[in-house]
């Protein structure tokens, strides 16, 4: 069996015991006779410093404000707590849907069934009701003025007209059809 831990603790058991006699029979510090002061004496010391501290002060603050300094030393901007911070009401921005890249161009009726013809730049789309372009747009009607669309990520309604420079199609009259 391995006494080390005991003997560890029973020597510093022993040491802290001769430490604490030590310390109790030890004489009593003599006492220097300048350190021994009269209790009076350190009173009234104490009240003359306070009043030749009091009257500094009383000087130093009357001849700060005689002088003339700047209201604002350091050039920090100083808000009187008088005035009233007026905050302005956050805005709140609401998304609105992108132009539409799209062009009307015309539609046709076959077979009952609508279609509309639209122009992506330099490509003719041709399209039905209920389809849905590049993921973003659905189209939900088409009439003679245009293509009514919805922009699907804002759920916004668009409406796609004839650009100006595409001149419509009149339908003709019977005055404007020619005879044979």
């Amino acid at each position: 069996m391995n006494n080390t831990p005991l003997k560890r603790w029973l020597f510093l058991g022993i040491m802290l015991a001769i430490t604490l006699v030590l310390v109790w029979k030890a004489p009593p510090a003599e006492q220097d006779e300048a350190l021994v002061v009269n209790a009076v004496q350190v009173k009234r010391e104490h009240t003359l410093a306070t009043s030749v501290s009091n009257q500094i002060a009383f000087k130093l603050n009357a001849r700060l404000s005689s002088t003339a300094t700047p209201a604002n030393l350091f050039g920090i901007p100083v808000i009187a707590s008088a005035e009233k911070v007026i905050v302005a009401k956050p805005v709140i921005i609401v998304p609105t849907a992108p132009p539409v890249p799209y062009n009307f161009v015309g539609k046709m009726v076959e077979n009952g069934q609508t279609k509309g013809f639209i122009q992506q730049g330099e490509t003719l789309l041709t399209v039905k009701q209920g389809e849905v372009l590049d993921a973003q747009y659905k189209v939900v009607s088409i009439e003679n003025e245009g293509v009514s669309i919805l922009y699907l990520p804002l759920n916004t309604p668009q409406t796609i007209r004839a650009a100006p420079h595409i001149v419509q199609p009149s339908t003709p009259t019977d005055e404007e059809i020619p005879v044979e």
